[in-house]
């Protein structure tokens, strides 16, 4: 898993994003943040999502919307990643997000 800065807005995780790593990529993800009022984070190179993966991003969502930022997901139609929704529950609230 890596997370790959390519504009202070624009990031993209790469690999797998699952319970062993989630800690490690929210804290990135936290301090690109506090650099800018937006991101944009593309989810397509990701290979696999988890559960514990797909709470992350919709915390990320909310705690950022709590704070007056935005995060915007490109690859919300990748069927892995809606996969990993659907079986965290989370496809309703996530579904504006791509």
């Amino acid at each position: 898993m890596s997370l790959i800065k390519l504009s202070n807005h624009v990031l993209e995780i790469e690999g797998t994003l699952y319970s062993g790593n989630v800690s490690e990529m929210q804290n990135q993800i936290e301090f690109a943040l506090t650099k800018s009022d937006y991101l944009i984070i593309n989810l397509n190179p990701i290979n696999m999502l988890d559960i514990a993966g797909a709470f992350m991003l919709y915390i990320l969502t909310i705690n950022a919307q709590e704070h007056n930022k935005e995060i915007f997901y490109i690859g919300m139609e990748k069927k892995s990643i809606r996969n990993a929704f659907l079986m965290a529950g989370l496809q309703k609230h996530m579904q504006g997000a791509a």
